[in-house]
C-alpha cells in the first residue's frame, strides 16, 4: 500500500483533517500570544476599548485603580458614588471623586465643601470652576450664573507673593536627603505643568519665580505614616490669571493654588513617589506624563525631568545621557547643545580681559597725554617770564626817567647811586654835573647830611650840601619851607 492509498482511505483523511485543526490552532495561539504581548497595556485611569481595540481614559466622573496586564484588562471604569464626580479624565483613585457642585459655586480643596462664586465672578454649565466677569459686567449678588451688565470699573489686578504650605502624608522613611530632593522636584513639576494651563504662573518653563523649602521629612512618624512639611513661595505673581487661549476666561489666583494638586496622576499620585522616567537615564518627563528619550546634545535633568541642552564647553554625542561631557583643558563650544568633541575648539580670549586690558590702555594715554600737557605749559610760562625779566632789566633807564616825570615835586632815591636831585634847588648852569636833559631837574652829586639830634628842621635857617673835600656849594634861602617830619617826601626805589 503505497501513500496515495493510505491518504485517500477514510482513515487517512481523518488523520489528515485532525492534523490540519491542530497545526491551525497552533498557530492562531502564537499570533494571539505575540499580540497579546505586543499590544498596549492599559495603564491605571484607563480601560480597554474592544471596539477600537485600544485603551482609553476614564471619562468625567469615573476613575480605575487597577493597572491591565497582558491578560487582564479592563473593559470598563468605576463609577464616582452619587453626588460626586471627577475634575479630570484618567482618574486613578477613588480621592478623585469630590462633590459636584451645582452652578454658581465651586469645590475647595482647603474646606472640602463647595464655595459660593464671589461677587464679580460666576460659574455657568460649561465649566467647574468661577471665572471673572468680562470687563463692563458683574454680579449683584454671590454664587451668581451669569453677570449683569454695570457702569462700575472692575477690580484691580495687582502684584504679590504667595506663600503656599504643603502638608503631606507618607509612609516611614530614613533617607531624608533623597526623599527632600524627590518632593521639591515633583511639587516644581507639578507647579509647570500648572503654568500650561495659565502661563502667567511662571515667567519662564524653568519657573525660576518659585522657591520650594522643605521644612522637614520622615522625622514625625505617626504609627505607620508620616508627614512631610513644606513651603511654596511664588513671587511675582499676578492676582488674576488668565487660562492659555482664553484671555475671557480669567480666575483668582487664590482658587488656582488651591487646585493645582488635585491632578497628580502623572506622578504615580504622590508627591513623594518616583516619577516614572526616574530609572530610564537619558529620558524625560514630559508635562503629559509620558517619558521621551532625549536627543544627541541633550541631557536629562534629574530635578527638572527636562531634557535640556548641553552648556557651552561641553558636548553629547549620544541620547541617553544624564549629563554631558566636559570640553578638553583650554577648549569650549560655540554653541549650546553641541553634539561631537570636535565642536570645542581653543577657547578664545574672554571678553572680560580684552574690555579690562582695552580701559587700562586708554586711561594710561590719557595719564601720559595730561602730564605732556602740563610740562609743556610750565615751559612756556618759564620761558616767558625770563623773556619778561630780560626786557624790564633793558628799560630799566625808561622806567626811571617816567618815575622822575611823574614825580617832579618829590625827592628821588636811586637804587644806582647816592644821588639826589631837589627840584626846589637853583640851577647852576655853569655846573657841569648840574647838566641834564631838558624839562629835567638837574642832577648834583653831593651827599645829603642830615641834621642830628641836636637841631631841628624848624630851627634851621641854612642847610648845606656839600661836594667832598670842597666848600659849601649853595645856600637854601631862610624862607625856603621844607617839609616837616609829617610831611616827609615819599622815596620810591627804581629798578
Amino acid at each position: 500500500m503505497d501513500v496515495h492509498d493510505i491518504l485517500c482511505s477514510p482513515s487517512g483523511s481523518l488523520a489528515v483533517i485532525r492534523l490540519g485543526f491542530w497545526l491551525s490552532l497552533f498557530t492562531w495561539s502564537l499570533a494571539w500570544a505575540q499580540w497579546t504581548l505586543t499590544s498596549d497595556i492599559c495603564p491605571k485611569g484607563s480601560y480597554w476599548n474592544s471596539n477600537e481595540m485600544s485603551c482609553k481614559k476614564c471619562d468625567k466622573g469615573s476613575y480605575q485603580s487597577v493597572e491591565g496586564s497582558s491578560y487582564v484588562r479592563p473593559t470598563e471604569c468605576t463609577s464616582c458614588p452619587n453626588l460626586t464626580t471627577t475634575l479630570i479624565d484618567g482618574a486613578t483613585l477613588p480621592r478623585y471623586c469630590i462633590f459636584d457642585c451645582p452652578l454658581g459655586t465651586e469645590y475647595s480643596f482647603l474646606n472640602k465643601h463647595c464655595t459660593l462664586c464671589p461677587v464679580g465672578q460666576y460659574r455657568d454649565a460649561s465649566s467647574q470652576v468661577c471665572y471673572y466677569c468680562p470687563l463692563g459686567f458683574t454680579t449683584i449678588n454671590p454664587g451668581q450664573q451669569t453677570c449683569t451688565r454695570t457702569l462700575s470699573t472692575s477690580p484691580p489686578t495687582y502684584d504679590l507673593t504667595l506663600v503656599v504650605d504643603l502638608g503631606i502624608k507618607m509612609l516611614p522613611c530614613q533617607n531624608a536627603d533623597h526623599m527632600k530632593i524627590v518632593l521639591e522636584t515633583n511639587v516644581l513639576f507639578m507647579m509647570r505643568r500648572l503654568r500650561r494651563r495659565y502661563p502667567g504662573l511662571c515667567g519662564n518653563d524653568r519657573c525660576d519665580n518659585i522657591r520650594i523649602d522643605i521644612i522637614h521629612v520622615c522625622d514625625s512618624l505617626r504609627g505607620d505614616e508620616t508627614e512631610a512639611s513644606a513651603n511654596m513661595t511664588i513671587s511675582n505673581l499676578r492676582s488674576r490669571l488668565a487660562e492659555n487661549g482664553y484671555p475671557d476666561k480669567v480666575r483668582d489666583i487664590l482658587s488656582i493654588i488651591d487646585g493645582a494638586f488635585y491632578d497628580m496622576t502623572v506622578i504615580s499620585d504622590n508627591l513623594l513617589a518616583l516619577p516614572i522616567c526616574y530609572y530610564t537615564p537619558g529620558h524625560s518627563l514630559n508635562l503629559d506624563g509620558i517619558c521621551e528619550q532625549c536627543s544627541p546634545g541633550q541631557f536629562s535633568n534629574s530635578k527638572t525631568y527636562q531634557c535640556e541642552l548641553c552648556p557651552k564647553g561641553t558636548y553629547s554625542s549620544t541620547s541617553v545621557n544624564d549629563f554631558c561631557e566636559q570640553c578638553p583643558d583650554g577648549h569650549t563650544t560655540k554653541e549650546v547643545g553641541s553634539v561631537l568633541q570636535a565642536e570645542c575648539d581653543k577657547e578664545p580670549t574672554s571678553d572680560l580681559v580684552i574690555i579690562v586690558s582695552a580701559s587700562v590702555a586708554g586711561f594710561v594715554v590719557i595719564v601720559i597725554v595730561i602730564v605732556i600737557i602740563v610740562i609743556c605749559k610750565r615751559r612756556k610760562e618759564s620761558s616767558r617770564e625770563r623773556r619778561e625779566g630780560r626786557s624790564s632789566g633793558g628799560s630799566g633807564s625808561q622806567a626811571i626817567k617816567s618815575s622822575q616825570s611823574k614825580h617832579r615835586h618829590r625827592p628821588t632815591k636811586r637804587a644806582t647811586s647816592n644821588q639826589y636831585s631837589d627840584p626846589h634847588l637853583p640851577v647852576r648852569p655853569e655846573s657841569h654835573q648840574a647838566q641834564g636833559r631838558q624839562g629835567h631837574p638837574p642832577k648834583i652829586d653831593s651827599v645829603y647830611h642830615i641834621p642830628s639830634s641836636a637841631h631841628n628842621w624848624d630851627n634851621e635857617s641854612v642847610h648845606q650840601y656839600n661836594r667832598p673835600g670842597t666848600n659849601m656849594d649853595y645856600v637854601i634861602p631862610v624862607d625856603y619851607n621844607m617839609p616837616t617830619v609829617e610831611q616827609e617826601p615819599t622815596y620810591e626805589e627804581l629798578f
